[in-house]
């Protein structure tokens, strides 16, 4: 014989109807509605955010493009001095009259 519940539609286990979720899909648009699209807690987070991290944004920049001119300036050093070592052992090459 045929279970009354079967017959009837009710949710079994895992297994929900429509008219079961009606009211929870009701109240999705009355959520999303209600919450703006500006406020000022929100700006004012923004605005505590960009004073925080933009100071330290530039202070990084700072520091990476020093650390670059100074290695910069020292690969300069070690090249000029390389070049001045080669040249002061006389281990040049032969010059441009050395046919």
């Amino acid at each position: 014989m045929a279970d009354p519940d079967a017959a009837a539609g009710a949710a079994t286990v895992g297994r929900l109807r429509l008219w079961h979720t009606a009211g929870v899909l009701a109240t999705l648009p009355v959520a999303a509605s209600s919450q703006p699209g500006f406020s000022f807690a929100n700006l004012l987070i923004l605005a505590v955010a960009v004073a925080v991290l933009y100071p330290v944004q530039k202070k990084i920049r700072e520091v990476a493009s020093r650390r670059r001119r100074e290695r910069w300036a020292r690969e300069d050093r070690e090249a000029e001095e390389a070049l001045r070592r080669r040249d002061g052992n006389g281990t040049a090459g032969p010059g441009p009259d050395a046919f």
